[in-house]
């Protein structure tokens, strides 16, 4: 799967598609995944042992954002 790291320790699910990722990845390039990542309540649904984050946007979106993420590492987003 594309954008599915076996050693993530958060998946974000974006309709029916679940993206695998590295919680320090995203909050060291985004403050909202930052303060999201921060946030996290320990009681949150999880999938094969990690944390879930549901995101309203689209897959396709949402695959965007982490090619240029995990692509771009020295790219900030403000967002």
């Amino acid at each position: 799967k594309e954008m599915w790291m076996d050693d993530g320790n958060m998946v974000l699910a974006a309709k029916d598609v679940v993206f695998r990722v590295h919680r320090s990845q995203l909050a060291r390039q985004s403050a909202v995944f930052h303060n999201m990542c921060d946030s996290l309540p320990c009681n949150a649904e999880r999938y094969e042992g990690v944390p879930v984050v549901h995101l309203g946007e689209s897959p396709e979106d949402v695959l965007q954002l982490l090619r240029g993420i995990y692509e771009n590492p020295y790219v900030y987003i403000l967002f």
